[in-house]
């Protein structure tokens, strides 16, 4: 239980139980800014920021990952939280496919969070986050209401969070990145993942793109 919901856990499935523990912050900056807005789960796993934004009032809530076993689990968590499924959609689909989807009928979102894995196979192909990721936010951007947040993290180790934030500004095009973002929100994981002094292994940003005027 993490601040009143609950998870399910699983004891075999390796050294991913079914949460990734310190992302504990960041779904807690999501409940407070979710209410009424459609949001996007891209590398969903077990759906836990998507349960969060169900169980704290999102109107709309899209899972997308290429398991459809972890989407099942994710299912098993609302249910486990007696949230209704009814106003969320979940794919077992590649992340860049269902996003070139979205492009093509104009479907847009209010909250996007993309935690990419740092190396992963789909299908023949095999994602690496070094070479895949900036295509993937540039159709995030492209798909996010104005308005709208985009949160990215990653726990590559070769990146640091300047690293990830200049990976995300070259996939916008310069006239957005000029005119329309700005990185607001600087969350960190607790103590009792990171210790002071070192290298933070979890980087994430979240970048606000402003309302139209």
């Amino acid at each position: 239980t993490e601040n009143g919901i609950k998870f399910h856990f699983k004891d075999n499935a390796g050294l991913s139980p079914g949460l990734f523990l310190d992302q504990r912050n960041n779904r807690s900056w999501l409940r407070q800014n979710c209410k009424d807005k459609s949001v996007l789960n891209l590398f969903a796993y077990t759906c836990g920021f998507s349960l969060v934004a169900a169980f704290s009032g999102a109107k709309e809530v899209v899972s997308v990952d290429l398991s459809s076993n972890f989407l099942s689990w994710g299912k098993e968590n609302f249910g486990l939280n007696k949230v209704s499924i009814e106003n969320s959609e979940f794919f077992a689909q590649d992340v860049e496919v269902f996003l070139k989807g979205c492009l093509k009928r104009n479907r847009f979102f209010d909250l996007i969070l993309c935690d990419p894995p740092s190396f992963g196979r789909r299908g023949k192909e095999i994602f690496q986050i070094e070479k895949n990721l900036k295509s993937i936010l540039k159709y995030c951007w492209q798909i996010l209401s104005p308005g709208g947040y985009l949160l990215v993290s990653t726990n590559y180790e070769k990146w640091s969070l300047e690293d990830l934030k200049r990976n995300l500004k070259d996939a916008i095009e310069k006239e957005a990145l000029e005119e329309s973002i700005f990185f607001p929100v600087n969350v960190m994981p607790g103590w009792d993942f990171e210790l002071p002094n070192k290298d933070r292994l979890l980087k994430f940003t979240v970048v606000h793109r402003r309302p139209l005027r």
